[in-house]
């Protein structure tokens, strides 16, 4: 029978030159250089007494190391001639205690410096897993399985200092727990002999185990001692390499340039920069290191001289302050200003109230510096508007490319977006639904705090975080990304508008005004227009949502009730003063005590009080009138 053919392998050597062929993959190319691998494979094969003489200098855990790297190096160190060698690596460490006697020198330095749990070989075990008392390094799963509560167990009447006890630094956790295999072991040889009633036996065992473990409690105590001074030496070394690398990267980066920005991290106890996880590694700085982490320190940097300018600018800006805030109060009162609406932060927002307040800090700021702005404040109260306006456009836009994919109308090239009947906002805070007009004015975009504005900057922050504690928080700048978003209005009122006559794609507000229609809702509401669109049902979903028209008869008599309604929320205005007042029993008062004008009639109160009301406030559920039946 012919021998049985072997396929040659690879790492076959029996054909001249094979050992520099280079292997193939399965699927092509060459395989990957094992050059450099296995270099401890010929250590063997040196003399042993240069052997010894090396591997006796060596600490306890290069010796774990090197026994875990191969087999071969794993057998020679676990012979009984290699005890001493661990034995003088153990005596090398200072302060250690002795090995227990039930245990042999590897097992005891792998205890001492291994990471992994001594029953399952799970790697990376904190210190707060070693049990001294049991010699053992346990992770969660294995300390939960193999640890029981004294409390809950049966003894017999056993003598608890029998039992070896471990001790627990853990929070919420019990200080009685053992080993459940020592437990059972005892308890196990305690009944044997009490059924024995060898009470010779019995007492001598009960004497020895006690003396065993009042032995393993004192040796526990010296190794727990020993591991807390290890772990304070140890933090000692680590913040010392912490604190060189700190000083060397600091240098590195004065060498750069940051010399101002490295000072304003002292100054300032920079906590962002020494947390920093380059600048708390505990690892020597080289050069080829501080090539790899060099950008994204340079990084650092630059955030830090954001807060250094910021940190300048607003000291610079807390001594300017008053100055700005006299102006201020000066041009609030103008008129243009109060018919757009603006409020002390919005003015000092403006571009020109800005530069003079962040100009460089060799230039005098005083309040002559901004009454110079006095006489073009209409002006820049209307570029304000204006950019308000391209604001709510943008959001428009942002919207009508969510809903329609960007299509639009062809017919609507000539008209403002604003100024449509149909354009409508809410208020994501209070969830009021208001047209363009009444968004410049609307309290909850004067009251959003700085640290809650997108992208504020430290000019913004301070004249923000200064309006504060104002009596009024509608002084606050007028912030409206975020809190605004687009509304539409009741599909039954955009048909009642083209009943009208009217295309509700280019219909504008003015134009709705003019026709001066009423809408009835259920045939019981009968509102305005602006009241109709803006109109949000709190009722029952199931409820029947009919819209029509109003009749000539219905007209008037909506017409007389709104007569009313205007007079009370109407905002008065003293024609002696011009004082303003919300409420007509606040202007009265002020009639009384500053004009000594007391019980004025009627006709009396129309010369003396202007009344105002835009027509947007009629756009609330409160212009909705039931009607008579």
């Amino acid at each position: 029978m012919p021998p049985k053919k072997v396929k040659r392998t690879t790492a076959s050597s029996d054909v001249k030159g094979s050992g520099s062929t280079p292997t193939q993959r399965k699927g092509g190319g060459k395989a990957p250089s094992t050059r450099g691998r296995g270099g401890l494979k010929d250590m063997l094969e040196m003399p042993i007494d240069v052997i010894h003489e090396i591997l006796r200098h060596l600490r306890p855990r290069d010796l774990l190391s090197l026994s875990w790297s191969s087999k071969s190096v794993h057998a020679f160190l676990m012979k009984k001639s290699s005890a001493y060698i661990w034995k003088l690596s153990l005596e090398n460490v200072e302060g250690l205690p002795s090995c227990p006697e039930h245990l042999i020198e590897p097992a005891w330095a792998s205890f001492l410096f291994a990471k992994h749990c001594s029953a399952c070989g799970q790697g990376n075990i904190a210190d707060s897993g070693i049990f001294w008392e049991c010699y053992k390094r346990l992770c969660k799963d294995c300390f939960c399985g193999r640890t029981s509560d004294l409390r809950y167990i049966n003894f017999d009447n056993i003598p608890m200092d029998m039992f070896n006890q471990c001790s627990i630094n853990r929070p919420r956790e019990s200080k009685t727990l053992c080993l459940v295999f020592e437990v059972q072991k005892t308890i196990h040889t305690w009944r044997k002999l009490v059924k024995a009633n060898n009470e010779h036996e019995l007492a001598l065992f009960i004497g020895t185990e006690i003396l065993r473990v009042r032995k393993i409690r004192d040796h526990a105590l010296e190794c727990s001692e020993w591991a807390e001074e290890q772990a304070r030496m140890h933090k000692q070394e680590r913040a010392g390499i912490q604190e060189d690398r700190l000083q060397e990267i600091m240098c590195r980066l004065c060498d750069l340039g940051w010399r101002p920005e490295i000072d304003f991290i002292k100054l300032n106890d920079h906590e962002e920069f020494y947390e920093h996880k380059h600048v708390r590694a505990a690892r020597k700085l080289t050069e080829r290191s501080w090539q790899n982490i060099c950008e994204e320190m340079v990084k650092c940097m630059e955030a830090v001289r954001a807060k250094r300018l910021a940190l300048e600018l607003t000291k610079r800006l807390n001594g300017r302050w008053k100055a700005m805030e006299s102006a201020l109060s000066i041009l609030y009162d103008h008129q243009e200003i109060r018919n757009r609406g603006l409020s002390y932060g919005d003015i000092a927002l403006m571009p020109e109230f800005r530069e003079i307040m962040c100009s460089p800090p060799d230039v005098e700021v005083n309040k002559e510096s901004f009454m110079a702005l006095e006489a073009n404040i209409g002006k820049h109260a209307e570029q304000w508007y204006m950019r308000m306006q391209d604001e709510l456009r943008a959001l428009l836009i942002q919207s009508a490319d969510k809903d329609s994919n960007g299509e639009t109308a062809p017919d609507e090239a000539d008209v403002d977006a604003l100024e449509l009947a149909t354009t409508i906002f809410r208020c994501e805070r209070c969830a009021e639904v208001m047209f363009y007009s009444q968004v410049m004015k609307h309290r909850c975009f004067r009251r959003v705090p700085y640290w809650q504005q997108a992208g504020s900057d430290a000019y913004r922050k301070f004249v923000s975080g200064r309006l504060t504690g104002y009596s009024y928080a509608f002084q606050r700048p007028t912030v409206v990304e975020g809190l605004l978003t687009v509304n539409n209005p009741p599909d039954e009122v955009v048909r009642l508008i083209e009943l009208c006559g009217k295309n509700t794609r280019t219909v504008r507000a003015k134009e709705m005004d003019a026709l001066d229609v009423r809408f009835v809702r259920n045939d019981k509401e009968i509102m305005t227009w602006r009241a109709a669109m803006t109109f949000q049902d709190y009722m029952s979903y199931s409820e029947r949502k009919d819209w029509r028209l109003a009749t000539a008869k219905e007209l008037d008599e909506a017409k007389q009730l709104e007569a009313k309604r205007r007079r009370d929320v109407s905002r008065l205005v003293c024609k002696i003063c011009k004082e303003e007042y919300n409420h007509r029993a606040d202007a009265l008062t002020h009639l009384e005590v500053r004009h000594g004008i007391k019980d004025a009639g009627v006709e009396r109160e129309s010369e003396l009080l202007e009344a105002h009301l835009e027509l947007d406030i009629s756009s609330s559920k409160r212009w909705a009138f039931i009607m008579s039946s």
